[in-house]
């Protein structure tokens, strides 16, 4: 009888043990889904932003020259993008940051690689890195898909 009651108790030991780690890696995996969410919601706040603040800009120089415009202040992101990088075919939209930038770095996005010329320039160079794997830094993982005469 007493050995029942011991084998009970070791059962009902496991079954807690059991429940926590199952509640602590559901809540691991919860927070992890919790987190890309809301950084893919930024980084397309950002992006909308990015296409504003241009669109702003090239309106303010065509009023400037017509009329005064009053000042207005500019919506601020938390990325400074220069570009945008949109290939439909991958379902790719992605902001580039300068050069000089921190997050400017392949393990954060895509990056620009120091050397490259700007699309600006003639002739130029202009070199972009990226992961293809399967985490969620990885923005080429679809190039394969993509076919010599595809437009951007």
């Amino acid at each position: 009888m007493e050995k029942r009651k011991n084998k009970n108790k070791n059962m009902s030991q496991y079954l807690i043990i059991g429940s926590f780690f199952l509640f602590i890696g559901l809540g691991v995996i919860g927070l992890k889904l919790y987190n890309n969410y809301f950084t893919h919601i930024k980084e397309e706040n950002a992006i909308e932003d990015f296409f504003e603040i241009k669109q702003e800009d090239t309106k303010n120089v065509i009023v400037d020259e017509v009329q005064e415009t009053k000042e207005e202040p500019k919506k601020e992101s938390t990325y400074n993008y220069i570009a945008v990088l949109e290939i439909p075919r991958i379902h790719l939209k992605r902001g580039l940051v300068a050069i000089n930038d921190k997050s400017n770095n392949v393990n954060k996005n895509i990056e620009i690689i120091k050397g490259s010329d700007m699309p600006d320039v003639a002739n130029g160079n202009f070199i972009l890195a990226g992961h293809s794997g399967y985490s969620n830094i990885s923005y080429f993982k679809n190039l394969n898909k993509m076919e010599l005469n595809d437009l951007l």
